[in-house]
C-alpha cells in the first residue's frame, strides 16, 4: 500500500506552516480473481497418482 504523501513529506508541508489541512492518497493493490478461479487451472493441472496410471 502507497501512501502519498510520504511521512517526510508532510513533516516539510507541516513546518512550513501554510496548510491546516493536508490531502493525502492511498494505492491499495488489489486481485481480481477469485480464489475458486485460482483453484480450476491447478485442479486441470494437478499431477495426482490416479492420473499417473
Amino acid at each position: 500500500m502507497k501512501i502519498r504523501p510520504s511521512i517526510e513529506e508532510v513533516r516539510e508541508i507541516a513546518a512550513t506552516g501554510k496548510y491546516d489541512v493536508l490531502p493525502l492518497s492511498c494505492e491499495i493493490l488489489s486481485d481480481f480473481v477469485r480464489p475458486s478461479g485460482r483453484l480450476s487451472p491447478m485442479q486441470r493441472n494437478s499431477c495426482t497418482a490416479s492420473n499417473l496410471k
